[in-house]
């Protein structure tokens, strides 16, 4: 080996040097530089491990953008995103894959970006279904923008009824669950605030919550009234009881269309990452504001 690759440099780059570097390193790879950068890092070189995240940067901007307001800032979701790319290096193989890294690398940077966003601790954790949701919602309003930025600015967009049918319908959701994915973000200061404190789930409270719901929806003459009440509820009052008695993404409003399988208070707790007492405290409230209004409702149809 030449000892002159072992020699300490006479002097440190210059800063323009250092500038012409840089940019030459954030310039997109060719298909041919990916092949001969893939077979460098099979051998372990790192340093083409790091010219790939600099020549992935862009890309990683782009996707961390389309998660923001998800409770972590723009950096820290472009740090994840960069985890993703590495974790990209790991595996592509542009012969097996037969695409180009950047195509390869887009799974597992939102991979990455997503499941930060599920562990975030300053906000309620998700089920993994919703963090899916939350992700083609952005992706579906983004595309809402594009093919309309000619005659309608975000504000003329999300205010429009009939952009919200449109995206629930690409999405194949419902209107009711459209709304709750736009609320899935409730920071868990807020919850805490409204809710008092909640510790973590014990060894005890793990185990399977077989209990009963405090009252039997096929005792309503229509579940309309009841969607009518969970509209009063806030937007995680009213998830946790779609949740607790099965009514997400009901097909019908009506006692014949009882949506999904009820829930357990642990599960919904696990999905919250609250304490199974804090979350029972929390259904206790939202159902006594739901016979309340069921109490009025009833003597209004009597009178």
């Amino acid at each position: 080996m030449s000892t002159a690759l072992l020699e300490r440099p006479s002097a440190r780059p210059t800063s323009k040097a250092r500038s012409q570097t840089s940019r030459a390193s954030d310039k997109p790879l060719s298909a041919q530089e990916e092949r001969a950068i893939a077979s460098r890092i099979r051998r372990g070189d790192r340093q083409a491990i790091e010219r790939v995240v600099l020549a992935n940067l862009g890309l990683v901007g782009t996707i961390a953008r389309a998660n923001l307001g998800c409770g972590l800032s723009f950096d820290d979701l472009k740090q994840e995103g960069i985890r993703g790319v590495i974790r990209a290096c790991a595996d592509f193989d542009p012969e097996t894959h037969g695409v180009r890294f950047s195509t390869y690398a887009s799974y597992w940077i939102r991979n990455a970006i997503q499941q930060a966003i599920a562990a975030n601790g300053s906000m309620i954790r998700l089920p993994g279904y919703m963090i899916h949701l939350r992700s083609k919602y952005q992706k579906t309003l983004g595309e809402l923008y594009s093919e309309e930025h000619e005659n309608a600015d975000k504000g003329t967009l999300k205010a429009s009824r009939g952009i919200d049918h449109e995206i629930a319908e690409r999405m194949g959701v419902s209107l009711n669950t459209l709304n709750l994915i736009r609320h899935s973000h409730i920071e868990r200061s807020q919850f805490h605030r409204e809710a008092g404190e909640g510790g973590s789930i014990s060894f005890e409270e793990t185990i399977a919550d077989n209990s009963q719901p405090l009252f039997d929806l096929d005792d309503f003459e229509e579940m309309e009234c009841l969607h009518e009440g969970l509209d009063l509820l806030s937007p995680h009052e009213a998830w946790i009881i779609r949740q607790r008695f099965g009514l997400e993404d009901a097909p019908s409003r009506k006692t014949e269309g009882a949506g999904s399988e009820p829930k357990s208070i642990t599960w919904i707790a696990r999905a919250y990452g609250l304490a199974p007492s804090t979350l029972r405290r929390l259904e206790e409230t939202a159902l006594a504001k739901l016979r309340e209004y069921m109490k009025k409702r009833v003597g209004e149809d009597e009178d």
